[in-house]
């Protein structure tokens, strides 16, 4: 069976992926706009976002969040506000979502 790229790092196996997917949310979307000049501004945002998001979480959904994680399309970018903010690099994913039953990939 395949394991996925984030839970190898962590060491996950079927079982503690069951038991602990929900301490894990993902930033599916992230833009500062071309025209917006502002050194450092995206590292900044996801640092703040980073050190904050566990607590606004357990206020609104009753539980913490333990690992944050983010898809960076490296065909179009190279990540690298992501490395500026110390997010790790854990491998490429399969290219699709938790929602896809097909498991087939969501680009074209």
């Amino acid at each position: 069976m395949f394991k996925a790229a984030r839970d190898s790092f962590i060491g996950w196996d079927q079982r503690a992926r069951e038991a602990n997917l929900e301490f894990t949310t993902n930033n599916t979307r992230f833009l500062i706009l071309p025209w917006v000049c502002v050194p450092n501004l995206a590292s900044h945002i996801l640092s703040l976002i980073s050190k904050r998001l566990s607590s606004d979480w357990s206020q609104k959904y009753g539980h913490p969040i333990y690992l944050l994680e983010t898809f960076v399309d490296r065909s179009r970018y190279k990540g690298t506000c992501y490395q500026a903010s110390n997010w790790i690099f854990t491998g490429q994913t399969q290219g699709r979502t938790r929602n896809d039953r097909n498991r087939t990939s969501n680009h074209t």
